[in-house]
C-alpha cells in the first residue's frame, strides 16, 4: 500500500510509534502514552487510517507489563491472545512497527 500523507495530527503518532519502535522509550511509557492519546483524540480521521490506529489501540490495551501477570492470564485462558490480549514487550513492539510502516510506510 502506498503511504498515506502525514497530516499535522498524525505527527504526533508518528513520532511516538517512531520513538517506541526505535526502542527510545519502554512498552509501559508506549502503553501509558498512546492510550491516553487515542482516547483524547478529536479528529476525525478516514476509516482507513482510524482502523489503524484502532487497531494499534487494542494491541496496546492488551499489553500486559507484568510476566508473571501476563502468565497467570494466559494460563487462565489461552484465547486470549487470539484477541491481542496479553501481550508483551516484543509483541507490542511488533503491532506498532506494523501500523507505523501502514500508515508512514517503509
Amino acid at each position: 500500500m502506498d503511504e498515506l500523507p502525514v497530516s499535522d495530527v498524525l505527527t504526533k503518532y508518528k513520532m511516538l510509534i517512531y520513538r517506541f519502535i526505535n526502542r527510545e522509550i519502554s512498552a509501559p511509557e508506549f502503553e501509558s502514552r498512546y492510550l491516553k492519546m487515542f482516547k483524547n483524540e478529536t479528529e476525525i480521521f478516514g476509516e482507513h487510517v482510524f482502523d489503524i490506529l484502532e487497531d494499534l489501540f487494542t494491541s496496546a490495551d492488551g499489553y500486559v507489563a507484568d510476566p508473571e501477570r501476563r502468565k497467570e492470564l494466559l494460563a487462565a485462558d489461552p484465547e486470549l491472545r487470539k484477541y491481542g490480549q496479553g501481550l508483551d514487550d516484543d509483541e507490542l513492539r511488533a503491532d506498532a512497527l506494523k501500523a507505523y510502516q501502514q500508515l508512514f510506510g517503509g
